[in-house]
């Protein structure tokens, strides 16, 4: 059975949809570059930057990962958990994924508080086996609102890395996310066999 791309009826703290967004990696000075943009410095609104942790689950086996599904769990500064699940359509651009989010109590997947469809998939996928923690990302991350004709789009850049056992590596990426929209003046005309451009799963 497909997941779902409608998104859920609002009941609890569910939140389910398709989002449309471009992941860049970059350096210092990339990032240091576009965010001195005239683009940006005019036109974008800077929210307050952010501290996101995130850890990244699957079973030992890699089970999500063949599927093209990704399960985390995010904490952004002192807030509430968060567990997000995404997956790639079976169709559809190739900037779009299906996104479903859910506050937690804990930072520990608990996928019973899912939609039913969207945990059936996940255990359907998992065969049942357990879930474990495979990595952990920490950044620092800087958020600009954007409004081109109809479209709203977010500009995050983010700066810190990624965890796994004794194991750190750098993390600098810019990410462009398309908010509510009646035309896609921007995406609507990017070139999909650019290299720089994919979809990201941070």
């Amino acid at each position: 059975m497909p997941l779902p791309t409608k998104p859920h009826d609002g009941s609890g703290d569910m939140r389910n949809g398709r989002e449309l967004e471009i992941k860049l990696k970059t350096d210092a000075a990339g990032l240091k570059l576009v965010m001195a943009s005239r683009l940006l410095a005019c036109e974008a609104l800077e929210a307050p930057r952010r501290t996101l942790r995130s850890i990244y689950f699957d079973t030992a086996a890699g089970d999500l990962k063949k599927k093209r599904m990704v399960l985390r769990v995010r904490k952004t500064g002192r807030g509430v958990p968060q567990m997000g699940l995404k997956w790639a359509p079976a169709s559809g651009s190739f900037f779009s994924r299906g996104e479903a989010e859910v506050r937690i109590p804990v930072m520990r997947p608990d996928i019973s508080l899912f939609d039913s469809p969207i945990a059936a998939e996940i255990e359907r996928a998992t065969k049942g086996r357990p879930l474990e923690p495979r990595f952990e990302t920490l950044v620092k991350r800087r958020v600009r609102l954007m409004k081109l004709s109809r479209s709203e789009i977010e500009v995050a850049f983010d700066e810190g890395a990624v965890i796994a056992g004794d194991r750190r590596l750098p993390i600098r990426e810019i990410e462009l996310e398309l908010g509510v929209v009646q035309k896609w003046p921007v995406l609507g005309n990017t070139d999909n066999r650019n290299p720089a451009a994919r979809q990201g799963w941070f």
